[in-house]
């Protein structure tokens, strides 16, 4: 089993406000100890910056979500080990986005995928920014899930600090991925 890895999903990435910080006031109206994931803007212009999927999966669910706003969610397509050495699944959620949305659910996706564009959207923003949220999961049935350890202060929401890697998933897919379909592409021309 691979140790779960996510890669920073604007480029070039800064994060405001990290897990568990207490900025502003609206966590405990949620009954939450504290954020429940890493806020990102990109360094310069953070307007509609790209965002992209930190890792790759499935897409779940898109759309307005609640007080997030407009927001994409991906679950991995396997189990991965958390910093422990234990296997979860893994769903990393994407909120504030604007309405266009580039993904759809049942879409598999690769680490860089462009999923749509930061925003404001959503009840309980501060101003333009991407919030990333991760959740480790565990499957009932082929059909249904749940977060594990919904009532830890975060609403089952984990650190992502221990699974960052260095580079952004948008420097991942230009390295690693556009390469191989260049040359795919080469070879499939009549």
């Amino acid at each position: 089993m691979y140790p779960f890895r996510i890669y920073k999903p604007v480029h070039p990435a800064v994060i405001t406000q990290g897990f568990g910080q207490n900025l502003v006031p609206f966590y405990k109206e949620f009954g939450m100890s504290g954020h429940n994931g890493h806020d990102f803007v990109r360094k310069g212009d953070t307007h509609e910056a790209n965002v992209r999927a930190a890792h790759m999966g499935i897409v779940f669910a898109t759309g307005i979500d609640g007080d997030g706003g407009y927001a994409v969610h991906v679950r991995t397509a396997q189990q991965f080990n958390d910093e422990l050495g234990k296997p979860h699944w893994w769903v990393s959620i994407y909120y504030h986005l604007t309405p266009k949305i580039l993904v759809r659910p049942g879409q598999t996706i690769s680490i860089g995928t462009h999923l749509g564009y930061l925003d404001n959207t959503g009840k309980y923003t501060t101003g333009e920014h991407l919030h990333f949220g991760l959740k480790k999961q565990r499957q009932i049935d082929e059909w249904r899930w749940e977060t594990i350890d919904h009532s830890n202060g975060y609403f089952g929401a984990v650190d992502p600090m221990p699974y960052w890697q260095e580079m952004t998933a948008y420097e991942f897919k230009r390295r690693y991925l556009d390469p191989v379909w260049n040359l795919a592409a080469a070879f499939s021309r009549p």
